[in-house]
């Protein structure tokens, strides 16, 4: 068996294995370990000696989560189906948090073919900081940060009732003469006669 003492958890060894000049195995080892294989090979010469040789091979996961970065968002108050779906991978799942402003608002076990959804709707105007953390299962972390910017509804453009209306004094004066004239003409018939 191999065994290098001077490995601390900051390093690393890569072991590299051929046969008959083909590489076979490659991994880096050191700090925890997550692989162990047992190899066995035999060496035979033309005069029939024969060698063995065991070794344990060992290594250890140092990479973090891979975590997607979906694009900051903008979206007016009041309005609804507003999500930030992550995916994550790494070949040990483990577990995630959400914190929104610094505020823990989701954790959970997370697989590597399932999305990692929150929902956004409701959010108050403003700036909404979103950050995820995911571990894997030895601890290595891999994340991502999220801006969504909240803003207020764009005013619409309404009719005041109360503002003047041209149109609606045009009306009553029209209905007004049409009236005069009316009782003009009924009073020249009633002298008329």
């Amino acid at each position: 068996m191999w065994y290098n003492e001077d490995l601390g958890i900051e390093d690393t060894l890569r072991i590299s294995i051929f046969i008959n000049g083909d590489l076979i195995i490659e991994e880096k080892i050191g700090g925890e370990i997550i692989h162990s294989w047992n190899r066995v090979g035999v060496l035979a010469g033309n005069n029939s000696y024969v060698a063995f040789d065991n070794v344990i091979v060992k290594s250890a996961d140092y990479e973090g989560p891979t975590v997607t970065h979906p694009e900051d968002m903008y979206y007016e108050e009041g309005t609804e189906g507003h999500f930030i779906n992550w995916s994550i991978y790494d070949e040990y799942p483990g577990v995630y948090n959400i914190t929104q402003n610094d505020v823990l608002v989701k954790t959970g076990d997370w697989k590597n073919d399932e999305n990692v959804t929150i929902n956004l709707d409701n959010l108050p105007i403003g700036r909404h900081k979103f950050v995820i953390r995911a571990y894997d299962r030895y601890g290595n972390l891999g994340g991502d940060n999220i801006y969504v910017t909240v803003y207020e509804p764009t005013p619409t453009e309404t009719t005041d009732k109360t503002e003047f209306q041209p149109i609606i004094l045009i009306s009553v004066i029209t209905i007004v003469l049409i009236q005069k004239t009316f009782k003009s003409i009924k009073n020249r018939k009633k002298r008329g006669k």
